[in-house]
Parts: structure tokens; C-alpha cells; sequence
């Protein structure tokens, strides 16, 4: 198993709190457009789906880079 550096660590940490906070902006979309039943927040509540879909993948081949070209889906502790 290989050591992963204080930085990678940071990295990732990053990256899952931008991913919890775009979900959450995400579900307030939602909610308003849904309220004010507004168009233009419900396409921009799903351009933040989307975007949310790209973070997730950028972690995953973080997660593949770090590993060597090992993927696995358990979480390092």
C-alpha cells in the first residue's frame, strides 16, 4: 500500500466539500424553480447536475492516478 502525502489528502478533501457544496446549491435550485416554478432556475439547477457529474469523475481518475491505475471503490482512511 502505497503513502499518500498530506497534500493528496488535502486535495481530495477539497474536492468532496466542493462536490457536498455544489449539491447543495443543486437542491436549493431545485426547491426555488420548483416554488416560483421558474424555468431558467430549473435549467441552471440541472447545468449544476451536470457539473456535479464532471467533479465526480475528476475524483474518480484522482483516485485512479493515485493508485497506480488501480481503481477501487472503499474510501482511504
Amino acid at each position: 500500500m502505497r503513502m499518500v502525502s498530506t497534500r493528496v489528502k488535502m486535495q481530495s478533501s477539497a474536492l468532496y466539500l466542493l462536490i457536498s457544496l455544489s449539491g447543495m446549491v443543486f437542491g436549493a435550485e431545485i426547491v426555488a424553480s420548483h416554488i416560483t416554478q421558474s424555468i431558467v432556475l430549473l435549467i441552471s439547477a440541472y447545468h449544476m447536475l451536470y457539473n456535479i457529474l464532471s467533479l465526480l469523475l475528476l475524483v474518480i481518475s484522482h483516485r485512479v492516478s493515485i493508485d497506480g491505475g488501480q481503481f477501487s471503490l472503499q474510501m482511504e482512511s
